[in-house]
């Protein structure tokens, strides 16, 4: 249901009369704000984000040049819907000119007027989709599933779920290559936040530049298109900030005033907007030796380590490595469109046995080349890197743990499992909803897996 609703008339009764005749749903209410005029509208535009304006006809035909075009930059992704005493077929023609989503008819019909804000809804819906997902392959790229079978990563799914609970900045700490985007994605998508966007923006890559909607227009000279692209999206949603070590001054300044006020600076420091959003950070790097180096500001490091998650390295988690192979193996066979090569005991033991100095990624990337490379489905020691194949790890015999696929699989499984039924209170007809299996599926592996729900 449409929540914000910016009426625009410079006429005071009838503002009121629409907000008194409108406001009054069976649902949850929608919220109504008054201006009487443009330069009032736009100044209301800038700083607060609102799914629907009822533009009057009169103001949008006695605007100033460029304030129609201002109007509808600053309205994404929201919707304009001119409003005006004519007929029908004359207002519709307007609203076309005026590239407006849709049109109401004074005195504006309540039916009618629902009818246009669920229109407005989906439209709202579908952009912001759009400019997320454009977002999304501009700043980072997907990432595959957390699996777990160690000690480390249990205790690691807990701190997550833990994380998830509250509103308050997180930092995610570990290596280069434990895949901390994957984790706050977690952290996201278990919050009250989930159905809001999650952003991710990589601090060192150029894509970071999208902050810039997140520092004063006079800092960087913007001319404003587009500067509310970032801050839209991410408003009822979670910012990822990863690598943030990596980010200016003046940006850190801007996260620092978005963690503690939910506002941002606009052209001038009395120029501000609401934003309200989660802010999640992950680094490879010690910030405490940062922040006394002077490179990262104090304070933001004092609101992002309230709450900490470490990620463990590849090699504290050794027992993870063969569920992880299994994950790799399949999703590149899928991409190849082929079934998915087997990994030969002796290619698998090597893998155990690495000391993986790039972690998770470096895995991933040596298992995309062996699938690429292996002619056939069997992937032994050939199509494995060099680096890896003459390594001289760990032996399995010393590391004392157990490294066989079936068990690390069953014990995964079962663990989620158990926190499905937990979560559900045993019902199992909503655990296998929320596993994505069938309740059939369900039975079998609680079977199969000696489970006791």
């Amino acid at each position: 249901m449409v929540e914000q609703v910016l009426i625009v008339d410079p006429d005071d009764s009838v503002r009121g009369k629409l907000e008194a005749t409108l406001g009054e749903f069976a649902e949850s209410p929608v919220v109504f704000h008054q201006v009487p005029d443009a330069p009032k509208a736009l100044a209301y535009l800038a700083r607060h984000p609102v799914d629907a304006v009822l533009w009057d006809k009169s103001v949008v035909l006695g605007a100033r040049p460029g304030e129609e075009a201002r109007l509808s930059r600053d309205l994404a992704p929201g919707a304009l819907v001119l409003t005006g005493r004519t007929d029908p077929g004359s207002l519709a023609e307007e609203a076309r000119r005026r590239y407006a989503f849709d049109c109401l008819e004074k005195p504006i019909q309540k039916s009618r007027f629902l009818f246009v804000l669920d229109r407005v809804r989906e439209r709202a819906k579908a952009m912001r989709k759009h400019r997320t997902l454009q977002l999304a392959l501009d700043l980072g790229e997907g990432e595959h599933g957390i699996v777990a079978a160690s000690d480390a990563m249990i205790d690691v799914l807990e701190q997550l779920e833990r994380a998830a609970e509250f509103s308050t900045p997180a930092l995610i700490v570990g290596e280069h290559g434990t895949r901390k985007k994957l984790f706050a994605e977690a952290i996201h998508a278990q919050s009250l936040r989930r159905a809001g966007a999650f952003i991710p923006v990589d601090c060192r890559k150029p894509g970071a530049k999208a902050l810039d909607s997140l520092l004063p227009q006079r800092a960087h000279g913007a001319q404003g298109r587009g500067r509310s692209d970032l801050a839209s999206l991410v408003h009822g949603g979670t910012l990822f900030l990863h690598n943030v070590d990596s980010l200016s001054l003046d940006l850190q300044a801007s996260v620092i005033q978005l963690i503690q006020v939910g506002e941002i600076s606009l052209n001038n420091p009395e120029e501000t907007r609401r934003v309200d959003t989660r802010v999640l950070a992950s680094t490879s790097r010690d910030l405490d030796e940062c922040a006394s180096s002077g490179t990262f500001d104090p304070k933001l490091l004092d609101l992002l380590a309230g709450l900490r998650v470490p990620i463990p390295p590849l090699r504290e988690r050794r027992s993870d490595i063969p569920l992880l192979v299994d994950q790799f193996i399949s999703a590149f066979g899928q991409d190849q469109g082929r079934a998915p090569g087997r990994l030969s005991q002796e290619a698998l033991r090597r893998l155990c046995e690495y000391s993986w100095p790039g972690n998770v990624q470096e895995l991933r990337n040596a298992l995309e080349r062996a699938v690429l490379l292996a002619p056939h489905s069997e992937i032994n020691l050939a199509y494995l890197p060099h680096a890896i194949v003459e390594d001289q790890g760990v032996p399995l015999a010393e590391s004392g743990e157990s490294f066989a696929l079936k068990p690390a699989r069953q014990a995964f499984e079962t663990r989620i499992i158990r926190r499905a039924l937990a979560a559900t209170g045993g019902n199992r007809t909503q655990t296998a909803k929320l596993l994505g299996i069938s309740h059939r599926s369900l039975l079998y592996k609680l079977k199969n897996l000696n489970l006791q729900d």
